[in-house]
């Protein structure tokens, strides 16, 4: 038992070294609506895929509209993943970031065994 622990452990070091985790972006869907915080999220997640780290937009609803009217396609091409269903695979190397506009999501993911991390965009959504 406690060897594969460690097993585990190695693992995820060895893909955090690698560069192999997964960052998930967690973004409320504008319905095609420009706003400063999504492109600013994107604008992160480009720039960690562009160097090498495996970062992927995530939302709530199969309906997601996007970015691509308002960004251009080389938004549209990050990688996207709904939580819609629940199928979203987690190891606990990966990271979530969370808008502080999602702050309840922390009570669900609460025994998730990979990082949280909040951005705060607006400190006063965080009361």
């Amino acid at each position: 038992m406690e060897n594969d622990l460690l097993i585990k452990v190695e693992s995820s070091i060895q893909k955090l070294k690698e560069k192999s985790c997964k960052i998930f972006f967690l973004v409320q869907d504008t319905k095609g609506n420009a706003k400063g915080s999504i492109r600013q999220t994107y604008e992160i997640c480009k720039s960690l895929n562009d160097n090498g780290f495996n970062a992927i937009i995530i939302y709530e609803s199969n309906d997601y509209v996007g970015v691509k009217d308002w960004m251009g396609e080389d938004y549209v091409n990050l990688p996207h993943e709904s939580i819609e269903n629940q199928n979203l695979k987690i190891s606990p190397e990966d990271f979530i970031v969370i808008p502080e506009i999602f702050g309840h999501v922390l009570e669900q993911i609460a025994d998730m065994s990979c990082g949280k991390i909040i951005s705060c965009q607006a400190y006063d959504n965080m009361m």
